[in-house]
């Protein structure tokens, strides 16, 4: 099949970027599929243009590169961001357009809507079918940023929600990050096939990077991984490091916060201002990272109360660490990773006085510590693993029936 993927936040395919659309696409020329790969020329994660000659065709790892320009911006939540998105849209629109051959089927992401609307136009013009592939759902996971009453902000983002049911609408499948979002389309009128297949990791990548002990001895480590912003609740676990730190016991206990983000250098402020044993690397290559994983004791999943996040990307490396887990986020499908699973324990988000308890309940306790741990590690191989779950995700996209009017053969 001739396979375009659409995704303007992903990196460029090659060996060492392995984000979920640059992993599908080769699995996809792997099984003999030729993919046309859509991003954008502006790196999200950077915030700058990338090292490529903008508007240029290339090809990495059999798969074709197409960058569609976008100008950028530098806030997550900025007026250019807004401005960015939408002139993506249009030049993802031209450069569509300029295509001599039509795809078999077109697999895109979701957010934006600019880009998603411009995609489901464009196939439906060619009688392409499209799998939509859902990474957040826009406008819910924005409310925290806006301190309004829930009822004016429902009002606020209707005509969104219209907008985006009416692009699921359009669509021959439909794939999410999580089950969560999945039932988010279930009151939709169409009715066509659904998966939910998590973001993930590569185990055997995960696994092949060396191990080196840099932890001191003696020291616990408590460990947090992504972006250092707004939908986080690194601040309780600031507070708490503080609780931990006045006991003679967990004075051992140290808190490494891997990541980048616009909360960064406030919060480095209060840790330094109270003598934290609290360390902020920044951003770190992969490797890296899965070396401080392997290291540490305890991961935290902090997330504010108001979020909508579900599922992670961040899970995924918690899991393949094999990672006793702290829990914050709300979300019933992640809560359920945790106790059903029994990988670790829940807490309220916003309570330090909860979390430095139940740091300590675990410090204390090595038994149960391992008992998670081991837990921990088989989800990531049962459920996490993308050499597992992945192939469901070619398997759909083999299965569409370009020869009868968009029908899709459920997948079994």
């Amino acid at each position: 099949m001739n396979i375009f993927i659409i995704t303007n936040y992903s990196a460029i395919p090659n060996k060492k970027n392995q984000g979920r659309f640059v992993y599908l696409a080769n699995l996809l020329t792997i099984k003999g599929h030729q993919v046309t790969f859509f991003t954008s020329t502006f790196s999200h994660r950077l915030k700058k243009q990338r090292e490529f000659e903008l508007n240029k065709s290339n090809a990495k790892n059999n798969v074709r590169i197409i960058l569609v320009y976008e100008q950028g911006y530098h806030g997550h939540f900025s007026l250019d961001r807004i401005v960015s998105i939408r002139a993506f849209g249009k030049n993802l629109e031209k450069e569509l357009n300029k295509t001599e051959v039509s795809p078999d089927l077109i697999y895109f992401s979701f957010p934006t809507y600019t880009s998603a609307q411009k995609t489901i136009n464009y196939a439906k013009k060619n009688n392409i079918p499209t799998i939509i592939d859902i990474q957040d759902l826009w406008p819910e996971s924005l409310l925290i940023l806006l301190q309004i009453p829930k009822a004016i902000l429902k009002l606020l983002y209707f005509p969104f929600i219209v907008r985006r049911n009416n692009i699921l609408s359009d669509v021959n499948a439909i794939v999410s990050v999580s089950k969560t979002f999945i039932k988010r389309t279930k009151n939709l009128k169409n009715d066509v096939t659904n998966l939910s297949v998590y973001i993930g990791v590569d185990l055997n990548k995960f696994d092949s990077c060396t191990f080196k002990y840099i932890k001191p001895k003696g020291e616990f480590w408590l460990i947090y991984v992504g972006t250092i912003s707004f939908s986080y609740d690194i601040e309780t676990i600031i507070n708490a490091m503080e609780h931990l730190k006045s006991k003679p016991e967990t004075r051992c206990i140290k808190l490494n916060i891997l990541g980048v983000g616009p909360n960064i250098e406030r919060l480095k402020k209060i840790a330094t201002l109270n003598e934290l044993p609290i360390h902020f690397t920044g951003f770190l290559k992969y490797e890296d990272m899965v070396n401080y994983l392997k290291n540490s004791d305890i991961a935290l999943n902090s997330i504010v109360k108001k979020s909508q996040t579900s599922v992670t990307n961040k899970l995924g490396d918690y899991f393949a660490a094999g990672l006793p887990i702290l829990n914050s986020c709300i979300n019933t499908e992640v809560r359920n990773l945790i106790t059903i699973d029994k990988t670790g324990l829940n807490y309220e988000a916003g309570n330090e006085i909860e979390l430095a308890s139940k740091v300590h309940k675990m410090f204390k306790d090595k038994k149960k510590l391992k008992i998670y741990a081991q837990n921990s590690r088989h989800v990531a191989e049962e459920k996490f693993d993308r050499k597992k779950t992945y192939p469901q995700i070619v398997k759909l996209i083999e299965n569409v029936d370009v020869k009868k009017n968009f029908n899709i053969k459920q997948s079994r």
